[in-house]
């Protein structure tokens, strides 16, 4: 699902997998990839017990947001794109194609 933000609201898109082709939507997070700072503590609060929330750990994640029953996996996408890239629009482009993989 990839809803319309005329608002300038975060944007979050849904992507399901399945080894059996499945293509609707089931309900509930596994796999959360946090890139909106603003949304981040309803982010990992909507992930299934047993998920995982992966986010940028070049800030660090506010420890009142840990969750025991979701693994959570930081990566420092920001470093990364900075000392690999000078310019700054290319910096913000290829983290966020980092996060998609």
């Amino acid at each position: 699902i990839f809803p319309s933000n005329i608002q300038g609201l975060p944007t979050w898109y849904e992507v399901r997998v399945s080894e059996k082709g499945y293509l609707g939507r089931r309900g509930g997070v596994d796999i959360a990839l946090s890139v909106n700072p603003q949304s981040m503590a309803q982010d990992i609060q909507e992930v299934e017990p047993g998920g995982y929330f992966v986010y940028d750990n070049t800030k660090p994640l506010d420890l009142r947001l840990l969750r025991d029953d979701v693994s959570i996996i930081g990566i420092p996408l920001t470093r990364i794109c900075n000392e690999e890239y000078k310019d700054p629009r290319r910096r913000q482009l290829f983290k966020n194609v980092i996060y998609v993989g």
